[in-house]
């Protein structure tokens, strides 16, 4: 990893926290009350999903459309890698907020616990599913285009 990847990470790690923490507040995240939670988890969703990217593949805002729209090259791994695991880790995380409205009074189920299990099962989820894949299509030959 070059310097520049790294600086580009850290970069994408400041942005990426920037977007998820205001995507948090607009999707009615406590704006004030827990706003050291929220940074927090935003800053998780970054790492999972900014980071990698921003480290593999620069910081142009272009890419990044490119690979979270799904328009990926099949036969480019690190493409692929970014998309299931960026994908799954954000369906986690909403994922993770369905049980927050519910009145069981759980303490994994107040903000943003729930939400950082649910994307942190959804990067496992997406790497297991690149695993599986890049494993089927190597040993069995079979194409999932």
């Amino acid at each position: 990893v070059s310097t520049q990847s790294t600086g580009e990470g850290l970069v994408g790690q400041l942005v990426g926290t920037l977007i998820f923490h205001v995507v948090a507040i607009l999707y009615g995240a406590p704006l004030f009350q827990d706003l050291e939670k929220t940074f927090l988890w935003a800053t998780l969703m970054s790492s999972l999903v900014f980071v990698p990217t921003s480290i593999l593949f620069g910081l142009k805002a272009s890419t990044f459309r490119r690979i979270f729209s799904g328009q990926i090259s099949k036969k480019n791994l690190l493409e692929t890698f970014c998309y299931k695991t960026g994908v799954m880790a954000i369906v986690g995380a909403w994922v993770g907020a369905l049980p927050i409205p519910l009145d069981w009074d759980r303490p994994w189920q107040v903000w943003p616990w729930s939400c950082c299990f649910g994307g942190i099962a959804g990067f496992g989820l997406g790497l297991g599913w690149f695993g599986v894949e890049r494993f089927v299509t190597r040993r069995y030959g079979v194409s999932w285009d």
